[in-house]
């Protein structure tokens, strides 16, 4: 019972961070550099570690195989560079968000990566701000 917690808690560890965050900026009031270095990590989760399809297009259509984050592919070495080039060239990015969100741990990953993005620029913002909007 406890390898298979474990073994959970290994693989979904940035959401549970995600959760943190929540809880840091609406219940607790972490300091704003703790919160963006949360963000970062739920960022950097989203991106490389989160469980999501890996979506490479292919002969036969897209991949089914398991991902390891929204920028890496699967085990297939020219998978990896697949899903990089479709970030890079303007014309794929439709492509590869239609293959993201096709699925709820792309869904997740994505929104994950979104939320982290905002938090950690709203953490880093509002030390410059706050004193501003104060006077």
């Amino acid at each position: 019972m406890f390898k298979r917690t474990k073994k959970v808690l290994a693989r979904y560890w940035g959401y549970l961070l995600l959760v943190v965050l929540y809880l840091g900026w609406f219940e607790f009031g972490f300091d704003p550099w703790m919160l963006a270095a949360l963000s970062g990590l739920v960022v950097l989760y989203g991106l490389f570690r989160a469980p999501v399809p890996c979506c490479a297009p292919g002969r036969e259509g897209l991949c089914r195989n398991n991902a390891k984050g929204l920028l890496r592919g699967c085990w297939i070495r020219q998978h990896r560079w697949q899903n990089a080039k479709m970030l890079v060239q303007r014309q794929s990015w439709a492509q590869w968000a239609r293959s993201t969100f096709r699925s709820i741990g792309g869904n997740a990953a994505a929104l994950g990566v979104i939320i982290g993005m905002v938090s950690a620029v709203a953490a880093i913002v509002m030390p410059i701000v706050g004193p501003l909007v104060t006077t």
